[in-house]
């Protein structure tokens, strides 16, 4: 009964609603993940692999494992709740850390790149 209603440029237009409405919701619900994540990008411009690299804090972590030299790595993260954001790396044997933002929360968002100079000397940019 319901197609006798509709003729065939309705069933069209109907169609095509709800594909533009499926898409509408898809772009909101991205951007929302935009806007509540912090991405971390590491670039290795030495000349010696990164044996490790851990990203922590606010509830959220993640370890970068062998970054080969030359290599850039993009991890995106959530935070849970309030606290600092760190990094610990090894880097040629040697172990080193520090903070990449002094305080982060739940609704955070941003990025930083972690840069290892042919040095192996970390900036944050």
């Amino acid at each position: 009964m319901f197609r006798k209603l509709l003729n065939g440029k309705s069933q069209t237009t109907i169609i095509i609603f709800i594909v533009l409405l499926v898409l509408g919701v898809f772009s909101i619900l991205q951007w929302l993940l935009v806007q509540t994540s912090y991405v971390v990008i590491v670039k290795n411009e030495s000349l010696q692999p990164i044996e490790s690299l851990e990203v922590y804090g606010g509830g959220a972590q993640f370890v970068f494992v062998k970054i080969a030299a030359g290599e850039t790595q993009k991890k995106r993260l959530f935070f849970k709740h309030d606290g600092d954001l760190r990094y610990k790396a090894i880097i040629d044997g040697k172990q080193t850390e520090g903070t990449i933002e002094g305080y982060v929360t739940g609704s955070f968002n941003g990025s930083k790149t972690i840069q290892i100079d042919q040095d192996g000397i970390i900036t944050l940019k």
